[in-house]
């Protein structure tokens, strides 16, 4: 009896927390260990993707950056239309397979960029604005689409982490409602 209650409680516990809907998405939204700019997003100990800003002085073009990068065979989705990494809502669907201009990365994508001496302007789809980053992460030797959601703040040069999931099914779509 006390075993089956527990199991009872730790269900519903589980459903509670999901929004009342048994999902096949991670219960670690708001969870991912976020350390020295490096994200694990589900918990594993092993951190799958790296933010950072860089300044880089060259004579012709010195400028910032804001850049997400892959850790361990981490993929992230680019989009060769914005040069960068694409800004995904509420409602969007994560695929497994995307067409061009899309591509699942391997190396570091841009999320925003500033030429200098331009004070003012920020480019690409992140500045300012919070929403999804889409990638895939591996768990197992397999991909799961994943997302982090982030805000890029151009005004104090920095970013935040408001939380991440990722679909506990290998290689299937995910769709953002979080």
């Amino acid at each position: 009896m006390i075993v089956r209650n527990i199991l009872i409680v730790s269900f519903l516990t589980f459903q509670i927390f999901c929004t009342g809907k048994i999902t096949p998405y991670s219960d670690n939204y708001n969870k991912p260990i976020v350390q020295n700019g490096k994200i694990d997003i589900d918990r594993n100990g092993i951190f799958d993707v790296w933010i950072e800003k860089q300044f880089i002085n060259t004579p012709t073009n010195p400028y910032n950056l804001f850049l997400i990068g892959p850790l361990n065979d981490t993929r992230l989705l680019y989009n060769s239309n914005l040069g960068g990494a694409e800004l995904f809502k509420k409602g969007d669907t994560i695929k497994t397979e995307v067409n061009n201009p899309q591509y699942w990365s391997h190396t570091l994508v841009y999320l925003a960029w500033k030429w200098l001496p331009d004070t003012t302007h920020w480019g690409g789809p992140w500045p300012g604005r919070r929403g999804y980053v889409p990638i895939k992460i591996v768990i197992k030797e397999e991909y799961h689409c994943a997302w982090i959601n982030m805000k890029i703040d151009t005004l104090n040069k920095s970013f935040e982490v408001y939380g991440a999931s990722y679909n506990r099914i290998p290689n299937q779509y995910y769709v953002i409602t979080k």
